[in-house]
């Protein structure tokens, strides 16, 4: 490594330090019910919107039944959604690299 990668390497670590008390604090903040931060105001609205669209009660909990529909379902989506990316990629923007869409058996593997 020459001494660019160096100084990039230790500007990495620096930066990532400095960010480790902060984002600590925030993520704390986020957290504790009593605490507040200072995109609460914006996130608190977006928060009671999308509770209000799905029905969802925030003040009950999440039975097991709940918790494994909700994660079969988001990896269903998420699945479906990168099996039709990959399947599309060669007519999607940003594609420098002109790469061909995948074989439906390729997109599959990769996307399960």
């Amino acid at each position: 490594m020459n001494s660019l990668g160096w100084i990039q390497l230790a500007l990495f670590f620096v930066i990532l330090l400095l960010l480790t008390k902060p984002l600590g604090l925030y993520i704390y903040k986020v957290l504790d019910p009593g605490e507040k931060t200072f995109l609460d105001p914006i996130g608190k609205r977006l928060e009671h919107l999308f509770y209000k669209i799905l029905k969802v009660d925030p003040k009950s909990a999440q039975t097991w039944l709940g918790y494994t529909l909700s994660l079969v379902i988001f990896s269903l989506v998420t699945m479906v959604a990168s099996y039709l990316l990959l399947r599309n990629q060669a007519y999607l923007p940003l594609n420098p690299q002109n790469l061909p869409n995948l074989s439906p058996d390729l997109a599959f593997n990769t996307a399960a």
